[in-house]
């Protein structure tokens, strides 16, 4: 998907295989859930179903892919070699890249199933390898590692998922989601690192959606200042939000297809200033 996409190339069947991939994964891989963490796009598709938003507000557009954090505590060989297998045995395999290699970070599903990919992080950790690197985890899977990823352990919450898997089994599984504070910091680093629409109507959603409880968000922020990396998502979030002409409002006014629009551009820097000045209170 293009870095700058809007709303209008994302569809509800799209999300609907997303949502039964991750149900799918969640059969194949239970003795393992807990060390994975749905991050990413779906995270406000899952935070604030359909059925769960405020008067007024209209679904999340949605995503096109899934992407698990992997806990730390899954530093270990066996495990890995575990989910490696299992995924495996359900038919999902490496996916490849533009040039036809293949990409232990993102995984595809079925061949004979509709198409999802599932991109994997992981946390920094002591060993040598740069943000944004593939660490290798078993032959042929990989993680992104991922500044921040570390908080999603201290805000995340489970979320029931029923339906059917992309095999058309019904099925009911919990599975742990990425909370508000923690997308927060993983957002507002996206935003930051990378030139992609998305990313801030995705902060701006998940937000707009908890701005009842803005403040309670904003304590959990403020607890983990003693990250480094929070600490500085938010100093990059105050900028990219400073001003209705930054990048941060623009963006979110873009996705929308409305990229002139000042009052969205206006609602979306107020919205996140109102977060930072609760967190600094």
């Amino acid at each position: 998907m293009d870095a700058n996409s809007t709303r209008d190339e994302y569809l509800p069947q799209s999300t609907e295989a997303v949502v039964r991939a991750c149900l799918h994964i969640a059969t194949v891989l239970g003795a393992v859930l807990d060390e994975l963490t749905v991050v990413g796009g779906l995270v406000p598709s899952l935070l604030a179903p359909p059925g769960d938003l405020p008067e007024g507000m209209p679904p999340h557009v949605g995503t096109l892919d899934l992407d698990l954090g992997m806990s730390l505590a899954v530093l270990d060989e066996a495990l890995y070699t575990t989910v490696a297998a299992q995924l495996r045995k359900a038919g999902f395999g490496p996916d490849a890249n533009e040039r036809g290699n293949p990409t232990v970070q993102r995984w595809r599903s079925p061949q004979d199933l509709p198409r999802v990919t599932v991109d994997f992080l992981i946390p920094v950790s002591g060993q040598a390898i740069r943000p944004d690197r593939v660490m290798k985890l078993d032959r042929d899977l990989g993680a992104v590692v991922t500044p921040g990823l570390q908080l999603v352990g201290r805000d995340r919450r489970k979320v029931l998922l029923a339906g059917t898997t992309l095999a058309g089994a019904e099925a009911r599984r919990s599975v742990w989601v990425c909370g508000p504070a923690a997308y927060t910091v993983l957002k507002a680093r996206a935003i930051h690192g990378r030139a992609k629409n998305k990313d801030a109507y995705d902060l701006c959603y998940v937000l707009g959606w908890s701005a009842q409880r803005l403040g309670e968000v904003a304590a959990q922020l403020r607890g983990m200042l003693d990250d480094d990396d929070a600490t500085e998502a938010l100093a990059w979030l105050a900028e990219d939000f400073a001003r209705t002409a930054c990048l941060g409002p623009e963006r979110y006014a873009a996705f929308l297809g409305q990229p002139q629009s000042v009052a969205m551009r206006q609602d979306a820097a107020a919205l996140v200033r109102q977060l930072l000045r609760l967190v600094e209170a």
